[in-house]
Order: structure tokens, then sequence, then C-alpha cells
């Protein structure tokens, strides 16, 4: 294994945010977290519709807006079974330089 070096630090430094997956039910008690780190974030270019996002924040905006899952895409909560849920992230830190890469393509 490699032996890491000053300029890896720099990287992480430099490039390196925080962010949170988390999955909130909506009926019970129930919340899962988990923190990631990301060095860049991918983002839409297209909404889910197929529709242009006019801008960075737009797709950005879109990128952190939860999910709803909800009959067959019922979460399953420990102790508590299938369960109704909300489903995103969360940025916690951003680093000094943000990279983004823009997703031009969508499936259709």
């Amino acid at each position: 294994m490699l032996k890491p070096s000053k300029s890896d630090k720099l990287i992480r430094d430099l490039f390196v945010g925080r962010l949170e997956n988390y999955i909130e039910c909506l009926d019970v008690d129930y919340k899962s977290t988990k923190e990631e780190v990301f060095y860049d974030l991918q983002l839409n270019v297209l909404s889910l519709t197929g529709e242009p996002l006019g801008s960075v924040e737009d797709s950005l905006k879109e990128y952190l807006q939860p999910e709803v899952m909800d009959g067959d895409d019922k979460y399953d909560a420990e102790g508590f079974g299938k369960q109704r849920a909300r489903k995103g992230l969360r940025l916690l830190s951003m680093p000094p330089v943000f990279t983004i890469q823009l997703k031009r393509f969508c499936f259709s």
C-alpha cells in the first residue's frame, strides 16, 4: 500500500466535501443516516421529465430534492416493516474547490 503524501492531504483539503444520505419514515419514528465524502457532484442538465434545467442552481436543487418512497417502493425500516419514507441527501460541508460534472443525457 502506498504511503500518504503531502499532496494527498492538499487534494483532500481542497476538493473533499461531506454529504449525508438520509431516510426518514413518515409514519413512525425511524431515521437512518450515512455520512459520505465527495470529490465532485454529478448534476443533471435535464429534469426527470426531460425538460432542460435553467441553471446549475436548479440542477443542484433537483439533486437535493427528497424522494418519497411509497406504494411498492416503501422502505423496510428495522423493527417497523415496510413504511412510507422520505429519502434524500443533505450537504454537510462544501470544499473550497467545488467540482461539478454535468450529465448531459437522460435515459428514456
